[in-house]
């Protein structure tokens, strides 16, 4: 009977000492949530209000990225590394993709195929952001500004609500969302231009 006490008391120990650790984690992870003195409740109050926060985000992330399977997307940068990260995102994402490295080809690729998307650096070499925006057949879709300089950004925000703009260095699944974000509020419709290609990068 001793020994089962002991045991017990044991086991006893050991569960109060791993949920003081968890406790100083999450108290060391959240660091807003820590209580004001005198009210050991409230940063109870306020670790479920962030939890809550961050789950309605990654509802509003998976959501907006979910809205980008089956779409085409057309990538402008010169950059190679940054075309094959930004690439490999989107294929994961379930999108069929076409690559440009100058606003001439985008343009190209952007008369002769269904674009549902548009991702563009911000700094070309052969045209301006404003000028590949108004050159554009399609100002409809969602066209997303990546590396857009502090001079760039009043003038980008002013082209309208299907523009968004990301300075560097950006998250690959950042700049989808914002995509995944416009196409979830406009009213569904069928892109404009000739039907894609079975080949996917140009």
């Amino acid at each position: 009977m001793a020994a089962k006490l002991i045991i017990a008391l044991r086991w006893t120990i050991i569960a109060a000492l791993i949920i003081s650790l968890a406790l100083i984690i999450i108290r060391w992870r959240f660091p807003a949530a820590q209580s004001a003195p005198g009210d050991h409740l409230a940063w109870l109050k306020d670790l479920w209000s962030i939890w809550r926060n961050h789950r309605e985000d990654q509802r509003e992330l998976n959501g907006n990225l979910r809205a980008l399977r089956g779409k085409t997307a057309l990538l402008v940068d010169p950059n190679p590394k940054s075309l094959r990260v930004m690439t490999w995102k989107l294929e994961r994402l379930g999108c069929t993709v076409f690559e440009a490295q100058n606003g001439a080809q985008a343009l190209s690729v952007a008369r002769e195929q269904a674009i549902d998307m548009l991702f563009a650096d911000s700094l070309l070499s052969d045209i301006s952001a404003i000028d590949f925006y108004n050159s554009l057949p399609n100002k409809t879709i969602p066209i997303i500004f990546l590396g857009a300089t502090i001079g760039q950004w009043d003038n980008l925000r002013a082209l309208g609500s299907s523009v968004a703009i990301l300075a560097r260095p950006f998250d690959p699944t950042q700049a989808a969302s914002q995509a995944g974000q416009i196409l979830r509020r406009q009213p569904p419709h069928g892109s404009a231009g000739a039907s894609p290609s079975p080949t996917a990068n140009t």
